[in-house]
Parts: structure tokens; C-alpha cells; sequence
């Protein structure tokens, strides 16, 4: 319909037990894994940290993806 703007999709925020969760792993793991740059540093909400699940995903898929290649 002209004049009526749709919005983006939202992407859904993941605290850090949600991320661990979907990882298989402990949330100590979690930091080890931004640390050392392996998973993407979580955005910072007011005090809150919270990252992309878009992010996480492709965190996923690249994960596999070098899996695949070996």
C-alpha cells in the first residue's frame, strides 16, 4: 500500500545465558570465547550486554562451514 512504510525486521537480543544455552556451553566460556576473539563482543544496552542473534548464528554457520572444510 503506498504511503505506509514497512520496518525493518527486528533481529532478537540474547543476554549471556541465552547465548551460552544456544551454544551448549558455560557463560564463563562464553567471555572466554569474546575474549580471545573468537565470538562477537555483545552490544552495550545502558549496563546491559546483550548480542545479536543474527550474530550468534553466524557465528554458527562459520563455525560449520570450517567444520565442512577439513
Amino acid at each position: 500500500m503506498p504511503g505506509i512504510s514497512q520496518n525493518p525486521p527486528v533481529d532478537h537480543l540474547l543476554n549471556c545465558r541465552d547465548v551460552a544455552t544456544t551454544l551448549r556451553v558455560s557463560t564463563r566460556t562464553v567471555w572466554k570465547m569474546v575474549a580471545c576473539g573468537d565470538l562477537p563482543p555483545p552490544l552495550k544496552i545502558g549496563g546491559a550486554r546483550r548480542w545479536r542473534k543474527s550474530d550468534v548464528q553466524s557465528f554458527i554457520e562459520k563455525l560449520a562451514a570450517e567444520r565442512d572444510k577439513h
